[in-house]
Order: structure tokens, then sequence, then C-alpha cells
């Protein structure tokens, strides 16, 4: 009996399927989420041509960490060492990145010393100080013999300071001085070149009366010069002066950051007062650049651009949400 039961059963399965006729569509597995594999993930790519240079100072902590060491090494006892370098901003809007490229170095070096002292004494610290810089790469301390070392003897009882051109200095080391003789000549030297940055008074004056004229409100505008200036390292007094070029800063206050309308139409005020100063007010224009800020009570937004295109966006007569689309684009 249960023999003929197991062969009747399959034909009775097809019977009962065949009469009931179930649509094979509504025979729906449990779907098995697939197996995803990440993509793999690709930087965007940066495009060289939208960025730029502008001039710049920053401090160089790398350059002082490495003169501490080698003062250090040359048995001196070091106080402190600040280097800080004058060159320009290498600025890529795509990447968010800005990195510095220092044409000089300044240095400033205090050393400890046990008094009283004399020039011979005097002359020699320096000339341990001035080889042991010498020993440095230029990727330790960029062209530090073009800058300027302030050196600080720091006794118990007083400070005495001298100021030296690195390349000079040097030169009387290798001319075989040393001692007394050395340090009057350092403090003989000629006036070092030095990179500044400083406000440029009558352009600020200008921008200030352009903006005044056109009713702007909510706006400010100030131009640095950055300039060669000739000090004297005995006085520590500026001989000469020579303007290198000129960057811009401008503060627009908006009570609506994502009104790009309003934001264009003021920025392109800004771009007009810039315009309206004479040619040789920047000398190059092709390393100089303007930092917009945008604020509220709420927020604020930067954006670096060059000069280049600043003045481009102002001959194209762009303002309002144009204006702000194009800068956005075009560095």
């Amino acid at each position: 009996m249960k023999h003929a039961l197991s062969r009747l059963l399959p034909g009775l399965a097809m019977l009962l399927l065949a009469g009931c006729q179930l649509p094979l569509a509504e025979y729906i597995p449990t779907p098995v989420p697939p197996t995803r594999t990440p993509l793999p993930r690709t930087a965007t790519p940066i495009d060289a041509a939208r960025c730029f240079y502008a001039e710049a100072e920053a401090a160089i902590p790398r350059a002082a960490t490495a003169v501490e060491q080698a003062l250090r090494a040359a048995g001196l006892d070091v106080l402190g060492v600040t280097a800080y370098g004058s060159g320009e901003n290498f600025i890529c809007p795509d990447a968010g990145t800005t990195s510095f490229l220092a044409r000089t170095t300044n240095l400033d070096v205090r050393i400890g010393v046990e008094g009283p002292l004399d020039n011979t004494t005097r002359g020699e610290l320096a000339g341990t100080v001035i080889t042991a810089l010498g020993s440095l790469g230029v990727d330790e301390v960029p062209n530090w013999q073009s800058g300027q070392v302030r050196l600080t003897l720091v006794t118990a009882e007083h400070e005495e300071e001298i100021t030296f051109v690195g390349q000079q200095a040097q030169s009387l080391l290798e001319e075989g001085e040393g001692g007394s003789t050395l340090w009057t000549d350092l403090g003989g030297q000629p006036c070092a070149d030095r990179s500044n940055a400083i406000p440029d008074d009558e352009a600020g004056a200008r921008l200030e009366a352009y903006l005044q004229s056109s009713g702007a409100q909510g706006i400010q505008v100030q131009a640095v010069a950055f300039v060669i200036q000739c000090i004297d390292p005995a006085s520590g007094e500026i001989q000469q002066q020579q303007a290198v070029n000129t960057n811009f800063t401008a503060q627009v206050q908006a009570p609506d950051l994502n009104d790009h309308a309003t934001l264009g139409d003021q920025t392109a005020l800004v771009l007009a007062a810039i315009a309206a100063l004479p040619a040789d007010s920047v000398p190059r224009p092709e390393s100089a650049s303007l930092e917009l800020t945008y604020a509220n009570s709420l927020q604020t937004r930067k954006q670096t651009i060059s000069y280049r295109i600043a003045m481009q966006a102002y001959q194209a007569g762009l303002r309002g949400e144009a204006l702000m689309d194009y800068l956005s684009k075009a560095y």
C-alpha cells in the first residue's frame, strides 16, 4: 500500500497544479542582495593653468629647526631661532591649496654667552654662527645668504645685537677674517635688502574715495604693497625702498551670502575701484591677487582670485550672478 501511494503522489501533484493553474509570475523568490564592490575613487585632476602666484611672506618653522640644530651641533647655547621667508604663494583654488615658495630667508638668532664680552669673542661667536649656517642646504634654509641675519648675544647683564647680510658675511670669512676684525666689518656692512608687506596708503585713499563717490555701502578695499627695503644694519633705518607688487583685499558685508545677484553687484564695485587706480599701482599684474571676503553676522566666505582674472571680468562688464559664476570658475 505504501509503495502504491508513493507512485501516485507525483501524478496527483501534477493534476493539482494543472487544476489550480497558478500563474508563474506570482512565484517571486526572496531576492538576495548583490555583493557590491566599491568603485575606485579617483582624485579630481588639478588644472595647473588655474593656479597662480601672489607675493607673500611667511614663517618657515622647518628652517628655524634646521638652523637651531646646526648651531647646537656647533656647541652654541641657542636661546631661540626664528626664520621668516619672503617670496610667493602658489595658489591652486581647484585643490584648495596654497604652498609658499621662499626667495630669501631672514633669520633671528639668539645665543646665550658668558660675559663680559670683547670684540674678539664676539667675532668668534659670529664666525661660528656663519659657518654653521653655511653647512645647511638650500632645501633646509632657502637662500639665507640673500637675507638678513640678526644675531643677538645674551649675557646675564645685557644683550648685544648685530645685523648682517649672509652672503657678505660668508665672503668675509672666506677672506680669512675673524675675531675683532670680523665683528667690526660685520657692523660696517652696507644696507641689507629686506622684503616687507606694508599698506599702500595712497592706493587705499583712492579706493576709498571711489567707493564713496559710487555710493557703495558695506564694502572695504585695501591695497597691500610688497616692497624691497634697504635697511641700515647698524641703525635699522630704511635707506631705500622699491615697490615689487601690490595685492588687494576686499570685505563685503551682505545679509544673505546665497544672494549671488547682490554679491555680484557689490563685487563689481570692488573691481571698478581697483581698475580706476593708475596703471603703475600694480607693477606685476601677473602675480598680483585679490582676496574677497563676504561676511555677515553668521557666516564668512573667502575667495582668492588673480588680479588678471579680476580685471578681465571688469573689462567684460560682468556683474550680478554672471560675475559670481565667472569668478567661481576662472582663476
